[in-house]
């Protein structure tokens, strides 16, 4: 097992301290559970779910973003009957998913989301 320990992190160039930052990274990640109840088995960075309707829940974030203007990535685990998800914020504390069917009609699946952008 190896350690690293620094006081400074200095630029190739011997010039000062290189400032090192988390922004632009990924902020929250979820995994909603199938069925009914906004059932959460695994986060980052959210608080809590609420299901507001068949296949539409709300996701309450611990920290705020920055901006409404981040990147997301998502994913259902029902891909076989061709499932979509649409996710998207809600306000800077809060992110929506909602799940489609192979004929366009809300269904409740399991879903995976991240969001990369700037915490608040």
């Amino acid at each position: 097992m190896s350690e690293l320990r620094a006081d400074t992190i200095s630029a190739s160039n011997g010039t000062g301290p290189v400032t090192l930052t988390k922004q632009s990274a990924a902020k929250v990640w979820a995994y909603r559970d199938v069925g009914t109840a906004a059932t959460i088995l695994g986060s980052f960075n959210v608080s809590s779910a609420v299901d507001e309707g068949v296949g539409d829940t709300d996701y309450n974030l611990t920290n705020a973003m920055s901006n409404i203007f981040g990147a997301f990535g998502n994913g259902n685990a029902n891909s076989a009957a061709r499932r979509g998800v649409f996710t998207d914020y809600e306000l800077t504390s809060k992110i929506r998913t909602v799940t489609y069917d192979s004929s366009s009609s809300a269904v409740d699946d399991a879903v995976t989301f991240i969001n990369c952008g700037d915490l608040a």
